[in-house]
């Protein structure tokens, strides 16, 4: 078959044009390629090389020593990396752990071991006190362990949810029994006519009951968390309410007069009912009898 000119210079563009594609793709992927390659000045290629260079260096050793002091004062002496008589590292810790350990030594003594042993047989069996010691190393001995055995759990669960629950519950009754005529969130009483002497319902069991509410509900929330800043703050927590309740307590004594005072008397409880607080109190009296012999102890907590 005869070819004419025309047909044979459209057969060879025909041809060229998937090789023109593929150098124009190839040169396109490099460009976009040195577009977004950072170039040896840039600061990015700086960086990664100084990161790459400071990888490859050996680490720093310091050479400063520490070591006991052996003056009164009992501090540590830093040697300088000059001083012809610095001692390595280890060395330095065996040294301090020896010296440590030997300060235990006179504990080792046979006369040291003669004196323990006097005082622990001296005095009758029951009356030394040895409840408060044996409770302090089951204390510590639940605190390495993170919990108490057997109780844990249900100790968690009333401290926690059901203090909550509670705390809740004492903070409704006691917004039900002050009511809207005597609620104020400013610890001074209001100036109205309205505002009257609330003695009945829970303020016939502590004065302040909502303060007690809010202080159990953080104390559950506190324990039920787990966390121990929570613990913290509702500590500070009832210091504040304290401090304000003094001052709440001398605003209603200016309003009521002699009627506050009176109902001071008749529910001593500001927060904690005054039930709990005697039994706490007979309960300290009772232990303090039986480990002293009728002698006096000292005061009460809530004193």
């Amino acid at each position: 078959k005869l070819q004419t000119p025309n047909s044979k210079q459209t057969h060879d563009e025909t041809a060229s044009l998937p090789c023109f594609l593929a150098i124009t793709a190839m040169l396109g992927f490099i460009a976009i390629v040195s577009a977004f390659s950072p170039s040896r000045n840039s600061p990015l290629f700086v960086q990664q090389m100084r990161s790459v260079e400071n990888t490859r260096k050996p680490p720093m050793v310091s050479t400063t020593t520490i070591v006991p002091s052996r003056s009164h004062t009992g501090l540590f002496e830093s040697l300088k990396p000059n001083d012809k008589d610095k001692v390595p590292s280890v060395t330095t810790a065996v040294s301090v752990v020896t010296d440590a350990l030997s300060e235990l030594s006179i504990f080792a003594s046979p006369q040291s071991f003669a004196r323990i042993r006097d005082n622990l047989t001296s005095g009758d069996v029951g009356t030394r006190g040895e409840v408060y010691f044996v409770t302090q190393v089951l204390l510590i001995l639940c605190i390495l362990y993170g919990s108490i055995p057997m109780l844990g759990d249900l100790l968690t669960f009333v401290l926690g949810p059901c203090t909550l629950l509670g705390g809740i519950v004492t903070a409704v009754l006691g917004l039900k029994d002050l009511g809207p005529s005597n609620l104020s969130p400013w610890p001074k009483v209001p100036e109205t006519d309205n505002a009257s002497l609330i003695t009945n319902g829970i303020y016939g069991e502590v004065r302040h009951p909502i303060y007690t509410g809010l202080l159990a509900t953080c104390i559950g929330f506190s324990v039920w968390s787990g966390s121990a800043m929570r613990v913290v703050l509702t500590f500070i927590l009832y210091f504040l309410l304290d401090l304000k309740s003094d001052y709440e307590e001398k605003s209603l004594v200016q309003k009521f007069g002699n009627s506050y005072k009176k109902y001071q008397k008749q529910v001593k409880g500001k927060f904690v009912p005054e039930q709990l607080i005697d039994g706490i109190k007979n309960w300290e009296g009772i232990s303090e009898k039986k480990n002293d012999k009728g002698s006096k102890g000292g005061g009460s907590f809530f004193e």
